[in-house]
């Protein structure tokens, strides 16, 4: 089974006055789990996911996916690992206001290789799962029906795209209920 886990990481952004934007953060994710990461505005949220995302390096403590340390990926393996293991949902939308629903889920699974035809089934799926079939094919600037809060329901990307690790800041209210 797949792993992640943070060693002590800490992340140091030098300057006249160093900023201690993680301090030695301990953390194991295992595959499947969901994980929700809050707190105050300056907490090192947003530094933690772009270490996780192999956006950003420690400059303390060690990152081991798989038991594998993550310095020692180079560049294209870290990013296959982004496009095709982990899954993250943001507060901000992060969506193309002139695409469709299903075109805005689409494009994530573009960057795994994924067939149109197979992208679009994938996607109309996830958004079945998460209960906004009906506004898929709606522009976001015009379709109602899709709240911002079920845009951002936690897992709609990772359903898309099967990532193994779909990580989320909750949503600020409560998601659609799962179709049976």
């Amino acid at each position: 089974m797949t792993e992640l886990r943070l060693e002590a990481v800490s992340r140091t952004y030098p300057g006249a006055v160093p900023v201690k934007a993680l301090r030695e953060a301990e953390l194991v994710i295992r595959q499947g789990d969901f994980v929700a990461i809050e707190g105050p505005s300056g907490a090192g949220k947003s530094t933690l996911l772009n270490v996780l995302a192999l956006l950003d390096t420690p400059t303390a403590g060690q990152y081991l996916i798989d038991d594998v340390p993550a310095a020692d990926l180079d560049d294209g393996e870290a990013a296959r690992m982004r496009a095709r293991t982990f899954g993250f949902v943001f507060q901000s939308f992060h969506l193309i206001p002139h695409r469709s629903a299903v075109e805005n889920v689409m494009l994530g699974l573009a960057y795994q290789g994924a067939t149109v035809d197979h992208a679009r089934r994938r996607a109309l799926r996830a958004l079945d799962f998460v209960g906004l079939s009906h506004p898929a094919t709606c522009r976001w600037t015009v379709c109602p029906e899709a709240s911002a809060s079920a845009w951002r329901s936690p897992g709609l990307s990772a359903v898309a795209h099967r990532c193994s690790w779909p990580t989320s800041r909750p949503a600020t209210s409560t998601p659609p209920p799962r179709r049976q």
